[in-house]
């Protein structure tokens, strides 16, 4: 490993120390090289104590040292090697300096949240967890508490240019500069920094113009403003526009009114957003919008999204019709939840044949008597199996009686093997359901009885029908010269 200092330094407690140079190692960044090029004819360093490096004993970390019109904190160069912010550490107060660091930062994805990665990073110190590494969170930002003296947050150019490269760098800014309506409103102008009006003074946060602004660039603004702005009905139609579910953060009294509501579900309609926007729409609606039955129809019919159900009012989450037409519009993924259902539908026929259809597992909520129907497990096997949903399964659910019907047991096999693993025990010593099961699936042979595996006979059987069930017979039978001349002639007869 290349040393990154001139000199090793071993105690904290030496009065002098080398003065550190950056190295020309390619594991450190090249923007270093730049922060001392300056002279520094008197420069004092102290060092934290030594902290391990790989393939090195001991590496004394340095932290901020003095430069000449550079005062800068100097954080570890090793890659792996995090440092607190110390104590009385110096601050930025050469403009270009910082400037430099703010230069060498990666450009923002303000779309995605997510900054753009470097074509080369293999070589490279992160230096922006560098300027950070000193800081700590407060809510969702994270501020930089340390490193930046007052006259840089004063400075227009540098808080716009962090701003634009990392957003809460906004949060840098003076008071001063926090509250001047110019400065705002280029800051609100930059790409994916409206929601920084949240860090603006309050003059800013409630003035119209501004607010209109923000909320036009960046609906979820709202969440942060003031309760009066939640509560006037322009701001807030304005920032359903740009974002549907930003109708979450208005006041009680606007997320009451239905017109809004209307608003924002046609416009997720519209734009073609996920059963989940939908879902999270309603979810955060208010209880007089949750209980009409012509917007929650709306919002379960054409926005497909059945999950709707499982939020509205009481009344509705007993309506027969409004809950089929649910089931019928939705996937399985977003149909209702069958729990949330009343009694009097989970006990309804024709609810929990829709509900079967959309997801076979829903027969675990049906009532005692539907689970003791052959009707709804005859009708959930009828229907051909989707990936994550094997029909069969269902019957799991169903009561005694049903899973040690012989006949209607027969009757399931013939439509989804995957319902013989459930059969009652003593259904599972009968050949002729092993024969329909293992005709579909191998692994049916899995569930039957000791007595039908030690049949050599039965077997045979099996294997004439599914050559891959070998796998299952007992060893003693399979290691048989006998049985073994007898399954080779199966082989070939099938050839």
């Amino acid at each position: 490993m290349a040393a990154p200092f001139a000199a090793p330094v071993a105690a904290p407690d030496v009065a002098s120390y080398a003065a550190p140079v950056p190295s020309a190692a390619p594991s450190v960044a090249a923007p270093y090289a730049a922060l001392v090029a300056c002279p520094a004819p008197s420069m004092a360093a102290p060092f934290a104590a030594p902290v391990a490096a790989s393939g090195v004993a001991s590496h004394a970390a340095p932290v901020p040292f003095a430069v000449p019109g550079v005062a800068a904190p100097y954080v570890a160069l090793l890659p792996g090697v995090a440092m607190a912010a110390p104590v009385g550490a110096k601050k930025w107060s050469e403009k270009a300096a910082f400037q430099l660091f703010i230069d060498s930062l990666p450009e923002t994805n303000h779309k995605q949240g997510q900054r753009k990665k470097k074509s080369d990073v293999s070589h490279e110190v992160d230096i922006e967890s560098q300027i950070i590494s000193g800081s700590h969170r407060v809510g969702d930002k994270l501020v930089v508490d340390y490193c930046v003296a007052d006259e840089l947050r004063d400075d227009k150019e540098i808080i716009i240019a962090i701003t634009r490269k990392w957003q809460p760098g906004f949060d840098l800014a003076s008071d001063k500069l926090k509250d001047d309506s110019d400065f705002c409103k280029d800051i609100l102008a930059l790409d994916g920094c409206a929601g920084q009006i949240c860090h603006m003074s309050s003059r800013i946060r409630q003035d119209p113009e501004f607010v209109k602004i923000a909320l036009s660039s960046c609906g979820d603004a709202l969440r942060n403003l003031s309760d009066e702005i939640r509560d006037d009905e322009d701001m807030v139609k304005i920032a359903v526009a740009q974002k549907p579910t930003a109708l979450q953060y208005a006041s009680e009294r606007l997320k009451g009114k239905s017109e809004i509501f209307v608003l924002a579900l046609d416009l997720l309609i519209a734009q073609g957003k996920t059963e989940y926007d939908i879902a999270q729409l309603v979810k955060h609606a208010s209880a007089s919008v949750k209980a009409d039955k012509s917007i929650m129809s709306k919002a379960t019919v054409q926005g497909k999204c059945g999950r709707v159900v499982n939020e509205t009012s009481e009344a509705l989450r007993d309506d027969k019709e409004f809950v089929m037409d649910a089931f019928k519009a939705s996937s399985s993924q977003y149909c209702p939840d069958c729990r949330t259902l009343s009694d009097r539908l989970r006990n309804d026929l024709d609810v929990m044949k829709l509900a079967v259809e959309n997801n076979s597992m829903n027969m675990r909520d049906a009532s005692d008597s539907l689970k003791d129907s052959d009707a709804l497990i005859l009708h959930c096997v009828s229907i051909p199996d989707m990936p994550g949903h094997v029909r069969g399964d269902a019957i799991q659910f169903c009561s005694d009686r049903i899973r040690g019907d012989k006949a209607l047991a027969l009757e399931v096999c013939k439509k989804s093997a995957s319902a013989f693993k459930h059969l009652n025990k003593e259904l599972l010593d009968e050949p002729e359901l092993l024969k329909l099961a293992l005709a579909q699936d191998p692994w049916a042979i899995e569930k039957v009885s000791d007595r039908l595996r030690n049949d050599e006979a039965i077997m045979l059987d099996m294997l004439s029908i599914n050559m891959d069930c070998l796998q299952f017979v007992h060893n003693d039978m399979v290691n048989s010269a006998k049985f073994k001349e007898k399954v080779q002639a199966l082989r070939d007869a099938k050839e």
